[in-house]
């Protein structure tokens, strides 16, 4: 498991189809997916406007809706918590992957695009490969993810993140699932129960350190109920996107966060 950082500087962006997200946000932040397939990828925006600026505005870009406001600034607060779907190209390509997610807190911000997804090596040089081939990157740099980095955070225990890696690796998480629950089960060498067990308390645990944070709900019933949603089959096809692709992919990934990708 791998963790890739792609940076675009915001002088650059006015020059590419996020231009005009640059003229509309002065900040906006990936918090979590809601729905996730090819040509349908629905997520919690967290935004701020630039002066003069809202949501009709955002309703301008061709690849973003504001389908409902789920919190709005309070106070001296200029923030506004937003259920958009995305249908940016970048973001279809990384959903195709099926391996690939982006992290929470990717960002647009005063310096730029900070774009940071994680997943296996080969789906990572997908993504960075399409990026390169539809607005070049000033910077991408990537970085492994191991379990001991995962452990000292004190969200799981040792054996949670054992189960939740195997969980991971096996399709457990793919949409749609690639192993049942009585086949995990027997892999792990662990009753069903248990493993239930065990997956729901993972979840929960981050969930909660996911959105603990916020004092107020933003999630409505209809949102809950569509996350609990199993249905999400059927992925698309493109031929003339796999082509493209196929050209680009001999890319390497740097370790080094300092070096700029020529």
């Amino acid at each position: 498991m791998r963790e890739v950082t792609l940076f675009w500087k915001r002088a650059r962006l006015v020059k590419s189809d996020v231009g005009i997200m640059c003229e509309v946000c002065a900040f906006a932040e990936f918090i979590g997916y809601i729905e996730r397939r090819v040509n349908n990828v629905r997520i919690i925006l967290r935004v701020i406007f630039n002066e003069g600026f809202g949501i009709d505005d955002l309703n301008n870009i061709s690849y973003i809706q504001c389908e409902e406001i789920m919190l709005k600034p309070q106070g001296n607060e200029n923030e506004w918590i937003l259920l958009v779907k995305l249908s940016h190209k970048l973001t279809n390509l990384n959903a195709r992957t099926g391996r690939t997610h982006t992290i929470p807190g990717s960002r647009l911000d005063q310096e730029g695009i900070h774009y940071s997804i994680s997943g296996s090596p080969l789906s990572l040089k997908l993504v960075v490969g399409g990026a390169k081939m539809l607005f070049k990157p000033d910077r991408v740099s990537a970085r492994g993810l191991s379990a001991k980095k995962v452990a000292n955070s004190g969200i799981l225990s040792p054996q949670q993140i054992r189960i939740a890696k195997a969980a991971f690796d096996r399709g457990w998480y793919n949409v749609p699932r690639e192993i049942t629950m009585s086949n995990l089960a027997l892999e792990l060498k662990i009753a069903r129960s248990t493993l239930s067990e065990h997956l729901g308390r993972i979840e929960t645990a981050l969930m909660h350190d996911l959105f603990g944070s916020f004092s107020t709900s933003i999630l409505t019933e209809e949102q809950e109920a569509l996350l609990n949603e199993q249905a999400f089959g059927g992925r698309e096809e493109s031929d003339e996107i796999q082509v493209e692709l196929d050209r680009v992919f001999a890319i390497e990934l740097v370790d080094d966060t300092s070096t700029f990708i020529p």
